[in-house]
C-alpha cells in the first residue's frame, strides 16, 4: 500500500493592519496560511456577533476587541488564532 500526502502541516498567522486604531476606526484583519492542501476556507468570529468567511475582512471595532480565525483545508484544522 502507498499513501501520498499533499501539502503538509497546516498553520495560520493572523494580525490586524494597523494593529492599533482609535475606537470606531477601520482595520483590516489578515490571515496568512501555510501548508496543507492550499484549498483554504476561513471562519472569523468576534464581538457583537461578528462573523466572516473571507480571508481578510475589514472591521470597525467600537472598543478594544478580540477576533478569532479558524482555517480548514478540507483535511486539517490547525489550532485557532
Amino acid at each position: 500500500m502507498t499513501v501520498f500526502m499533499s501539502g503538509g502541516n497546516l498553520s495560520v498567522n493572523a494580525m490586524a493592519m494597523p494593529s492599533t486604531i482609535c475606537a470606531g476606526a477601520m482595520t483590516q484583519l489578515k490571515s496568512f496560511c501555510y501548508g496543507g492542501s492550499g484549498n483554504y476556507s476561513f471562519s472569523w468570529t468576534g464581538p457583537n456577533g461578528f462573523t466572516s468567511d473571507i480571508q481578510n475582512p475589514a472591521v470597525q471595532p467600537p472598543v478594544t476587541s478580540t477576533y478569532v480565525v479558524t482555517i480548514n483545508d478540507g483535511f486539517n484544522t490547525p489550532p485557532t488564532r
